[in-house]
Formats: C-alpha cells, sequence, structure tokens
C-alpha cells in the first residue's frame, strides 16, 4: 500500500450540531455547509487521487437530509465509508442506512456514568444515548463495525479504565470494534475552556499506556496516530499539525504528487 492508499480523508459535511459540548474545536472549520454538488465532486478527486477510505464528519451528520445520497455515491464509486456520529439522531431508519454502507460506525463515551458524563458534555446525555444503541447493537449485531471514541481530559482520566469496563465487561452491551483515545485539543471552545479540559502530551501517554495495559492489549484499543486528512466547509485540505489543523490547499488546486509528498512529511514528522 501507498501513503495515499494509507491515508482516510475526512469530509465535515456539515457544521450543525445538537449539542454544545465544551471541548468541541469544530468553530475553526465553521462555514456554511458543503452542496450536495460540491460533496460529490470532492467524492470523485479523493477517488481520482487514489484514497481508498472516506470519512464524513460533522458537527452532527444526520442533521443533513440527503445524507443517504452521499453515502450512496460514495459507495458507487468504490470507496470504504467511515462515518462519526453523536447517535442522538439514529434510530432504526438510520442504522438500515448505516448497514448498507458504511464499514466503521464511531460514537462517543466520555463518562462511565451518567453524571460522569454530564461533566464533560454539560448538560447533553451522551451516556444514555451511546448505551441504548449499544443494547441495540447487541439484540441485532450491525454489518458495520462499531468504535467508541472517547476524549482524555482532566476531567476523566481517572475514570478511563470504568469507561472500559462499562464497554467489555457488560453482557446487555455489543462489545466495541475498537475503542479510540482521542486528545483534548486547545481550540476555539476548548482554547476558552483549556483549564477545564487540558492534560499535556506526557500525562495523556500516561493515561493511555495504563488503560491499555489494565485490559491487557486484548482489546482494540488505541489513539489516532495514523495520518489522516480533513476536508473543510471551504474544501480546503487540513491535517492535524501540534494540536491544530493547518491548510495545505483547495483539493481543487492541488496535485497528487505534492498531496503524497506532504502526507510523508507529516509521517515523517509523526515518527521523530
Amino acid at each position: 500500500m501507498g501513503l495515499i492508499e494509507d491515508t482516510t480523508i475526512y469530509v465535515r459535511v456539515t457544521n450543525r450540531c445538537n449539542s454544545k459540548c465544551g471541548f468541541c474545536y469544530r468553530d475553526s472549520l465553521l462555514g456554511k455547509d458543503l452542496t450536495i454538488e460540491k460533496i460529490k465532486r470532492i467524492i470523485d478527486k479523493v477517488v481520482e487521487f487514489g484514497f481508498k477510505r472516506i470519512g464524513f464528519l460533522g458537527g452532527e451528520i444526520f442533521l443533513r437530509k440527503d445524507l443517504r445520497e452521499i453515502m450512496d455515491y460514495a459507495h458507487k464509486r468504490k470507496l470504504l465509508i467511515i462515518v462519526a456520529s453523536n447517535g442522538s439522531l439514529v434510530k432504526d431508519k438510520e442504522i438500515k442506512l448505516l448497514n448498507k454502507y458504511v464499514a466503521w460506525f464511531g460514537i462517543p463515551l466520555d463518562g462511565s456514568t451518567k453524571d460522569k458524563s454530564l461533566l464533560m458534555r454539560n448538560s447533553f446525555d451522551q451516556f444514555n444515548i451511546t448505551l441504548k444503541l449499544l443494547k441495540k447493537f447487541k439484540r441485532k449485531k450491525p454489518k458495520f463495525k462499531v468504535r467508541i471514541s472517547t476524549l482524555i481530559t482532566k476531567i476523566n482520566k481517572d475514570d478511563l479504565i470504568n469507561i472500559g469496563k462499562v464497554l467489555f465487561e457488560s453482557n446487555k452491551l455489543y462489545k466495541p470494534d475498537g475503542w479510540r483515545l482521542l486528545r483534548f485539543l486547545r481550540l476555539n471552545k476548548g482554547r476558552k475552556n483549556k483549564n477545564k479540559y487540558y492534560l499535556n502530551n506526557k500525562e495523556f501517554i500516561k493515561k493511555y499506556e495504563e488503560t491499555r495495559s489494565y485490559f491487557d492489549k486484548k482489546y482494540n484499543i488505541s489513539y489516532p496516530n495514523s495520518n489522516y486528512l480533513i476536508i473543510d466547509s471551504k474544501e480546503n485540505i487540513l491535517i492535524s499539525k501540534e494540536e491544530k489543523y493547518v491548510k495545505i490547499r483547495n483539493i481543487n488546486q492541488i496535485k497528487k504528487n505534492e498531496l503524497v509528498r506532504i502526507i510523508g512529511i507529516s509521517i515523517l514528522k509523526k515518527n521523530v
């Protein structure tokens, strides 16, 4: 596999969201939502460049009424589809949509109880939203794989093992196919609330390793050190760099060889 094939490219299909989490960094990417025509053009470019995986992000992606059309187009272009959602709008109809098109479905869980989760997400009851879906997936196994994401912060750094126990030791819940531990980014809302949430890199790695060690590495627990790109609402390609997203160039103006070079440099820096 080459650099392009090993890279996941995510498209931010909406900036709208039905939650108001204090750690959210998406304000840095605000703008009008991409039109369906622009998203299809981006998908065509993604295929032209040789990417094999595409992700759809928000905001909350299920606020888009044309999400089925977007997924159908990517599916017809033979792309493996990944989606991230808070799960609040995912009912039986949406699960059928996911079963038809999606390879990986990501939902968050940031606390081992409702009260601990609310400390992270204010009044948004993410705990019960996520557990309700995991119970539903237990009753009827989905065709897609499920990945839980947990943002590690000052608030929940000592709750990670308990969150893992909720995910992996309950007979009533679907055991996720992956658990991704994420870093808090000091961007926009996150910058304003950094004293509440921020852990430095040393603390983050310590908590990550403690959690993996506790579960004896028998589950798929990871953090996103693999390469990925994001396309924002202005069709700009962004790459993560030192707790921020750096604009590379508009996807309609960049050549494949330049993109490969930039991805290669990013990987080298991450491995130093």
